[in-house]
C-alpha cells in the first residue's frame, strides 16, 4: 500500500533538495505503525538477513518522506497459523489501537 500515499509532491518534493540531494520529505508531521506478516521466523529475519526489510520499511521509505517516528509490528508464521495465535495477533493489534488512540 505503501506506492498509494508515497506520490510526488504530496510525501516528498523533488524540486527541493536537502545538501546531498535528497528530495524534501513533506509528511514530518506524520508517524506510523506498520505490521508486517510474514513466514520467515523472526531470529531468521535478525541474525540471517539482518533485518533488512524492516530496516527498508523504515529507513528507505517512511523515513524518505519524513514519517517518524515509527513503529513496526512482526507477525511470523502467518500462512500457517492456527485460530488461537490469530485471536493473540488481533488482541495484540486491539491493545496497540487503544494505546495509539
Amino acid at each position: 500500500l505503501f506506492d498509494r500515499f508515497l506520490l510526488t509532491g504530496l510525501s516528498f518534493d523533488p524540486r527541493v533538495r536537502d545538501e546531498v540531494g535528497m528530495p524534501k520529505p513533506l509528511l514530518s508531521s506524520m508517524s506510523a505503525r506498520v505490521i508486517v506478516t510474514s513466514d520467515t521466523p523472526a531470529e531468521h529475519l535478525r541474525t540471517v538477513y539482518a533485518d533488512a526489510m524492516l530496516h527498508q520499511i523504515r529507513s528507505q521509505i517512511l523515513d524518505f518522506v519524513g514519517i517518524a517516528p515509527s513503529e513496526i509490528t512482526y507477525f511470523q508464521g502467518a500462512s500457517s497459523v492456527d485460530e488461537q495465535t490469530v485471536k493473540a495477533w488481533i488482541s495484540e493489534l486491539r491493545e496497540l489501537a487503544q494505546e495509539a488512540a
